[in-house]
Order: C-alpha cells, then sequence, then structure tokens
C-alpha cells in the first residue's frame, strides 16, 4: 500500500514519497514530491493500488464544482471520471484498482457511487446521512477483498456519526461503531492491509479527536492516541504495524506521525502537512 498524502499544498497534490517504494521500514525517509499543479484546489488524494495512479479532487479551471479525477503518474495524461453538477469529493480504489469509490453531496442527500478507474457509467451503491461535517482529508475506506466499503453514517440528526460497512453488491449496511452520545463521532475509517482492523478517528468535537481501532470481527474499538486535538485523515504502513496520521499534536500546525497499530507513542515526521 502506498501512503495517500493527507497534507496539501495550495493548488498542489503531493506523492510522499520513500526509499523503495512505500511504506518498508519503521523510520521512512520521507520528501515532497509535487504531482500536479493546476488552478483551483485539490484535495484527497488517494493511489491506486500499482501506484501507477493518483484519484483525487480538483474544482475545476473555474473552481465553481468538484469532481473525481484520474492522473497518469508521470505523465501529463488525466481523466475526468465525474461531471455531476453535485459536489464529488472522497476517492477511494478498489484493490484491483478497477474502480473508484466516491461520495455525492448533494443538498438533501449524500450518495456514495463506483465508477470505473478507465471512465465508465457510474453504480450507486447507497444513500448516507445528507447532512455532512465538512471533511477535508481522506482514507482508504475499500475493504481489501472489495466486498465493503466503510464510511461514516448515521439514522437520526441527534445520532453521532458511526463507521459502517456497506456491501459493494448490494449496499446493505451494518453498524462497526457505537461512539458515546453527545460526540460528533466517528470518521475516517481505514482498513488495515490484512483486512481485519479497522482505524478511524473519533471526535468529541471538531477541533478534539483521537485515534482508535477495531476489529472487523466486532468488539470494543481501542484507543491510540490520548492527544484530544484535530487529527485529518490517517493510513496504515504496507505491513500494518503503523499507522499514519497528519494531527495538530504539539503544535497549532498540522504534521505527521506515526504510532504502532499495536499502541504506543507516536513518532514525528520532518516535514509540515502544509495547508491542510
Amino acid at each position: 500500500m502506498v501512503f495517500i498524502a493527507l497534507g496539501m499544498l495550495a493548488g498542489t497534490v503531493l506523492w510522499v514519497a520513500y526509499t523503495q517504494r512505500g511504506f518498508r521500514s519503521s523510520t521512512p525517509t520521507a520528501r515532497l514530491i509535487p504531482l500536479t499543479s493546476f488552478p483551483g484546489r485539490e484535495s484527497q488524494p488517494a493511489f491506486a493500488p500499482d501506484g501507477d495512479r493518483l484519484a483525487f479532487v480538483w474544482d475545476g479551471e473555474k473552481g465553481d464544482n468538484t469532481d473525481i479525477y484520474v492522473k497518469q503518474i508521470g505523465s501529463h495524461q488525466m481523466l475526468r471520471l465525474t461531471s455531476d453538477q453535485a459536489a464529488d469529493t472522497h476517492p477511494a480504489w478498489s484493490p484491483d484498482g478497477g474502480f473508484v469509490a466516491f461520495m455525492r453531496q448533494k443538498a438533501d442527500s449524500c450518495e456514495v457511487y463506483l465508477v470505473p478507474s478507465k471512465g465508465g457509467a457510474e453504480r450507486k451503491v447507497a444513500d448516507i446521512f445528507p447532512h455532512r461535517i465538512p471533511t477535508r482529508a481522506n482514507s482508504p475506506y475499500f475493504s481489501p477483498d472489495g466486498k465493503y466499503l466503510a464510511v461514516a453514517d448515521k439514522t437520526a440528526q441527534e445520532e453521532p456519526f458511526s463507521v459502517y460497512l456497506l456491501a459493494t453488491d448490494d449496499g446493505s449496511k451494518r453498524r462497526m461503531t457505537l461512539p458515546p452520545s453527545g460526540t460528533i463521532g466517528d470518521f475516517y475509517p481505514a482498513f488495515s492491509p490484512d483486512g481485519k482492523t479497522l482505524a478511524f478517528i473519533r471526535s468529541t468535537s471538531l477541533a478534539t479527536t483521537d485515534i482508535f481501532a477495531i476489529p472487523l470481527s466486532g468488539g470494543q474499538p481501542r484507543r491510540l492516541t490520548w492527544d484530544n486535538t484535530s487529527i485529518l485523515g490517517l493510513d496504515w504502513t504496507a505491513t500494518g504495524s503503523d499507522i499514519v496520521f497528519a494531527s495538530r499534536r504539539g503544535s497549532s500546525l498540522y504534521t505527521f506521525w506515526q504510532i504502532p497499530a499495536s499502541g504506543g507513542s507516536p513518532n514525528a515526521w520532518p516535514f509540515l502537512a502544509r495547508g491542510c
């Protein structure tokens, strides 16, 4: 798995690159490589499983609407996957690279779709709760076996958001988390590489979040961080041993951190998640 760049430099999608491509050690050497520099705002990058393509959100040359695009890395070639008047966000790749999942936010609804990664007809998977909390980052919420999408959803306005599994074949839902009443809820679900665990953030307020993990088989979530600060997205290392996230931990700025999935102290990375 190649790490999804959580931080954004204004107008530029950044690739967090490592020696031997992807996470291969507990203390990787990182550098920032610009991938795009289009006018307007680009965000929520997601690498294809083979690492050769990047799906991302762009508001277009006029800055008037967000859609999903795919770019070949190392090439100027780019493909627009969606063109609906509603806002399309949060791309995530299927494990075989054949499809991209995304969310479509309308005035009174939010829908989850699949679209072929090389272009084609969209397929609606399910409706989720329409009034979304604004989220600028992303996470790998497509399960490694391709059977599920993990999304934040709820059934009523007064409820906190919970993590649900959506079956990609029929859109049926299974609730995975039960956040405490009075909190905002659970967001940014990310599947571990072996598909056995979901990491997510739990928000007690817009600026107070921490990372939790829960087995797909069920049970109580395990809290991994105790920072009570803002977190913008997360991802797993290729081995599944660690989780990487962008946080305001110990700073007013977002920086990158890495924490063992088994628990422990986060380690800081040597650069900022700029523009978050």
